[in-house]
């Protein structure tokens, strides 16, 4: 990842503290609030982790609203672990589909709050193995909350989720989104920390094999597939800026995510229309495509020439259509004007979907409850009916002996008989032939 800290000084002072939401907009005691849930208030997590724990061994079903309450019933650090864990195993099963919408938002609430950063993101960007997404209201809660911490690697991480689920109809998260990446790549840090586990007993040299059922085709999506900073800031960038039509952005999106052509273009257009793009983005964009690692043999080749060909369309645009303002002031200016418009009424629907999750967590387990009620009852009545069958051929056993003696004849297994293939003739005896004569020998005595 290519480091910009120069830049970043000479755009303007940091902001490391800059926070957008107000402190209402947590809404920490309407959440706070779902204690007084008479549901909730009387879980005991510990015997309830317990109980679904033993279901999910012993391949019984959990239900959703099961996995939901004790999601929202998280008070301390304590529980964390177990509830990442149920999440997990729940995810593996297939009532996974009805995951409340509130569950969610509770993961995320809990993890933001009682655990390390590191697990809050890696549990949301393990969308396969926990499959938490968060709404709107939580990706703004987040990015806010990383902004004011300085914290613009997470930031931007959690504006690449917003890019992944392709939810770019709130103009307030993609704004953050684009504030949060832009200010990642004037200060970028290493976006995945590596751990290194060594083994002193194993010899490095010898060769691990794994059986598997079957080996999978390779196959890139570009999309839910990409890993590295550069492709999620600069997919992020280009698809954001589309949205907030900011082409200065999208070209170094595309410079960022590898797509050379689109970038091409969209510098084509600037330069028809007579616009201007911002120097600093054309600034990040160039150190981006000198930091790139450079290829041996004959893809090192045409990787270069790429290179340089971008290179040079960048320049060229840098001397006939440059913004020298700092483009954060523009961004900034703009979300303060979203907050100021739309910041109460995300305070108010938020609460409002508050008391709304009580209703349907509520609604949902009383439908549990009732189809546990008559699954138990068609089993009662199972049972009942075996027991009157039983019944019945005891008080009719002489009426029925016949059919009965008809049945068990009927349940014998009659085995075809082996085949030990065509019976040869006997040989008959030739007329001529005449039978040698045995004479019995005694022994002489002496």
């Amino acid at each position: 990842m290519f480091c910009l800290r120069s830049l970043s000084r000479a755009v303007g002072p940091s902001r490391l503290r800059r926070t957008f939401m107000s402190e209402g907009f947590a809404c920490a005691e309407a959440w706070e609030k779902r204690f007084e849930n008479r549901l909730l208030s009387k879980v005991n997590l510990e015997e309830m982790y317990c109980d679904l724990e033993n279901k999910l061994n012993h391949k019984r079903p959990v239900t959703a609203v099961d996995v939901d309450i004790f999601a929202n019933s998280i008070r301390s650090s304590s529980h964390i672990q177990e509830l990442e864990e149920l999440v997990h195993r729940f995810r593996q099963t297939a009532r996974t589909v009805d995951t409340l919408e509130s569950t969610h938002h509770a993961v995320v609430r809990a993890l933001h709050r009682y655990a390390d950063t590191e697990d809050l993101m890696r549990v949301l960007n393990d969308r396969l193995n926990y499959g938490i997404f968060p709404d709107d209201y939580c990706l703004i809660f987040l990015m806010d909350g990383f902004i004011k911490k300085g914290d613009f690697k997470n930031a931007a991480k959690v504006a690449s989720l917003s890019m992944l689920q392709e939810n770019f109809e709130n103009k307030l998260v993609n704004h953050l989104a684009l504030y949060s990446c832009h200010k990642y790549l004037l200060d970028p840090v290493e976006w995945h920390q590596t751990v290194e586990e060594k083994n002193e007993e194993e010899d490095d040299e010898e060769e691990k094999w794994v059986r598997v059922k079957y080996l999978r085709n390779p196959f890139f999506d570009d999309h839910f597939d990409l890993n590295d900073a550069n492709s999620l800031v600069g997919k992020t960038l280009l698809l954001v800026g589309k949205e907030v039509d900011d082409v200065s952005h999208q070209i170094l999106g595309a410079v960022l995510y590898k797509k050379y052509d689109t970038a091409k273009q969209l510098i084509k257009e600037v330069i028809d229309s007579k616009g201007r793009v911002y120097e600093v983005c054309l600034n990040l964009a160039l150190n981006a495509l000198k930091s790139l690692p450079v290829e041996e043999g004959e893809a090192g080749e045409k990787s270069k020439e790429l290179i340089a060909s971008m290179t040079s369309e960048i320049e060229n645009l840098k001397s006939k259509a440059v913004n020298t303002e700092d483009p954060l002031i523009k961004i900034e200016e703009e979300i303060k004007k979203l907050v100021k418009q739309s910041e109460s009424e995300l305070i108010s629907k938020q609460k409002e979907t508050y008391d709304k999750w009580e209703t349907v967590r509520e609604e949902v387990l009383m439908d549990e409850l009732k189809e546990i009620k008559r699954q138990s009852r068609l089993k009662e009545v199972e049972r009942r009916k075996e027991e009157l069958t039983l019944k019945e051929q005891k008080l009719f056993f002489f009426d029925n002996e016949d059919k009965i003696d008809m049945a068990i004849e009927n349940k014998k297994v009659v085995y075809p008989k082996k085949w030990h293939g065509k019976k040869k003739k006997k040989k008959s005896d030739s007329e001529g032939y005449i039978p040698p004569e045995i004479v019995k020998q005694y022994k002489s005595s002496p």
